[in-house]
């Protein structure tokens, strides 16, 4: 659902009678928001063998060669290096689906070139997990762009009281 049918969905209409928030409303919506990331989490550790790659993580990786190519931010290619690196191995399962729903956005004109850029910064930072038996894949520096490490711009929610 987007955000224009949710907003029609939770429209309130004329008639109803307004009421303060219930004391349990911000904790539910905290519940909310800790079981989106936990979701998220879980998906982003699906694996799958790195000798089956398909045609789907061929474009996606080619779609990040070519990005890397034209870029001169040197934090941008170390995540492109990054998720190539993962894109290889097969580690990841969303990771090509994301990378292809990304490219289509950009073909099409949707984003622009610095607005693609920092979603794969986003997409390295939520993939790339280096560990201590695991020297190849670099941890991405801390300083990300803004647009990479916030928080969503916005949360519909709906209390009900009895």
């Amino acid at each position: 659902m987007n955000f224009v049918e949710a907003a029609a969905l939770f429209e309130a209409k004329n008639n109803e009678l307004s009421i303060a928030l219930p004391e349990y409303h911000h904790s539910q919506v905290q519940k909310a928001v800790s079981k989106f990331e936990q979701d998220l989490l879980l998906n982003a550790t699906d694996t799958i063998s790195g000798e089956h790659t398909d045609a789907n993580t061929n474009r996606a990786k080619k779609f990040l060669r070519d990005l890397r190519v034209d870029s001169t931010d040197e934090k941008f290619r170390q995540g492109c290096n990054n998720l190539l690196e993962l894109l290889e191995k097969g580690t990841i399962t969303n990771l090509a689906n994301e990378l292809r729903k990304l490219r289509l956005k950009y073909d099409k004109n949707e984003i622009k070139l610095h607005q693609a850029e920092n979603l794969v910064l986003q997409l390295a930072v939520k993939y790339v997990h280096p560990t201590d038996d695991d020297n190849d894949t670099e941890a991405l520096p801390s300083d990300l762009p803004v647009e990479v490490t916030d928080k969503p711009d916005i949360i519909i929610t709906e209390t009900f009281s009895l």
